[in-house]
């Protein structure tokens, strides 16, 4: 075994071992699927309990009896437990890191079943039993994420352009935030590839026009007929990718976000379907997408509103039989997941623009896209065939200042903190004896966690 670490693992390979050694030592093991955030078992026991890590409270979890779920906040420490019956709910307070008292799989059931034909159910308790785990997956619980609870970028596979001014995608969106703190070997693009919150980034020259600015955004909003100038090249992207869990069309999902309405689409349910989808899937937060032949497309944005959850098949959560229902085309119900396998590098093309301050190729085109070509699909991960909603039918460098929102009249407001962008390995070779110590030390540490984890 430690031949076969020696042969195959490089050193920045070792560099990522040993920091997620260090990182996750006394914190929660990072199982992908295993936690949720800004979740609670609720009710929760009797415990007056304070502890420094979600770890520590976890194995507090494991030395009570009648303890299967427990939830930590960082904030002040709060540990607390709660028995096999509590309920997985949002939680009022932000900063929570919730899951079992026991960590049983490296991938959990969750991030690959589809739920039972019961789901949604008319009642909470009885969508949550549609599921295996007797939970209703939670927002992005399948996604890497940092020891801050922070998502992580996918490290397994590139990014996938969904939409790009080069096919004639317009690229006008609004909503977006000015980047100005680009490093000297950082592009507009490059950022976003590197940071797992960015769905869409363009670069413009009317802001000033001696050099390119660099504008960035969750997902946008309205970027076929935005009130925004033509961007020099913008590009819509997708980080690793989804799975469909649900058909949704023929209902309609409350407190969602309007994207786009028919008329950008020139009132092509078609195409506004298809574009609808690449909204959602541009957007780690988003798991609910819909294209309404009456009301265009609308997206689900945590941010802004909260869908139900569990989803449940009651009036204040969805529409079933009314005409605005029937008008709902085309939706779903998907898993943003980053899966597991060989590292794919980033996708690249030549030098077609250049910062006048900078000189730095805008970075990437990749060959990758999901256009009907064949070469990419979005919702095809599922390891069964999804279903319908009840029997419907289907149809870094210097970060010296912060970011800016630009409104749709150009204006900018406010201020938002920036996500360094993730460094990219590269292929230095250690000489044999100090591969063999650091092996050595990372076994010692594993072995160390898993004990104490016991």
């Amino acid at each position: 075994l430690l031949l076969t670490m020696l042969n195959c693992c490089d050193a920045p390979m070792y560099r990522w071992t040993l920091l997620w050694c260090v990182l996750h030592h006394r914190l929660v093991w990072s199982q992908t699927g295993c936690f949720s955030y800004n979740y609670l078992f609720y009710p929760g026991q009797m415990s007056n309990l304070t502890v420094l890590t979600a770890r520590e409270c976890q194995g507090k979890c494991r030395e009570s009896v009648s303890c299967e779920h427990f939830t930590f906040w960082k904030r002040h420490g709060m540990c607390l437990l709660a028995a096999g019956d509590a309920n997985l709910v949002r939680t009022a307070v932000e900063g929570s890191v919730t899951g079992p008292k026991v960590c049983k799989h490296s991938v959990d059931p969750i991030c690959e079943e589809i739920p039972l034909a019961a789901f949604p159910a008319p009642t909470a308790m009885q969508s949550r039993k549609a599921w295996t785990g007797q939970q209703q997956p939670t927002n992005l619980q399948c996604w890497p994420r940092r020891p801050n609870g922070f998502p992580e970028p996918c490290s397994h596979q590139h990014v996938t352009i969904l939409e790009d001014t080069i096919d004639n995608w317009p690229g006008r969106c609004e909503n977006m935030k000015m980047v100005t703190d680009l490093g000297r070997d950082e592009t507009c693009k490059t950022r976003c590839y590197n940071s797992a919150l960015c769905g869409v980034w363009s670069v413009e020259n009317f802001t000033n026009p001696r050099e390119l600015t660099c504008w960035q955004a969750l997902h946008g909003t309205n970027c076929y007929k935005g009130q925004v100038p033509l961007p020099m090249r913008a590009q819509r992207i997708m980080h690793g990718s989804v799975r469909m869990l649900i058909n949704t069309m023929g209902v309609l999902i409350k407190n969602l976000t309007k994207a786009f309405d028919t008329n950008d689409v020139g009132n092509n349910a078609t195409l506004g379907a298809e574009r609808c989808e690449f909204v959602c899937s541009s957007y780690l937060f988003c798991q609910y997408w819909q294209y309404s032949t009456t009301l265009g497309c609308w997206v689900e944005d945590p941010a802004v509103k909260e869908v139900a959850y569990p989803m449940v098949m009651n009036s204040w959560a969805m529409e079933t039989d009314t005409a605005l229902a029937k008008s709902v085309k085309a939706g779903q119900y998907i898993q943003h997941i980053c899966n597991v396998g060989s590292r794919i590098p980033f996708p690249t093309e030549s030098s077609d623009m250049t910062s006048p301050a900078r000189m730095t190729p805008l970075g990437v085109e990749s060959t990758t896209s999901i256009h009907g070509n064949g070469k990419g699909t979005l919702g095809s991960q599922s390891p069964s065939q999804p279903r319908v909603i009840g029997g419907i039918p289907q149809a870094s460098g210097e970060l010296t200042t912060s970011i800016r929102y630009r409104d749709p009249g150009g204006s900018e407001k406010g201020t938002l903190g920036t996500q360094p962008p993730s460094q990219q390995g590269g292929g230095q070779q250690y000489p044999l004896f100090v591969r063999v110590l650091i092996v050595t030390g990372v076994a010692f540490c594993l072995a160390v966690m898993a004990g104490g984890g016991g």
